[in-house]
């Protein structure tokens, strides 16, 4: 059950920013768009 509110999270939590990659773009390239 635990695991399946962790994997739910983190999903919302990286489709969460200004585009639906934007988050996960910052993580593999070590840059973000900041405004």
């Amino acid at each position: 059950f635990l695991m399946l509110i962790f994997l739910i999270a983190h999903v919302y939590l990286t489709t969460a920013g200004h585009t639906l990659t934007s988050h996960i773009k910052a993580m593999i390239t070590g840059w973000e768009e900041v405004e």
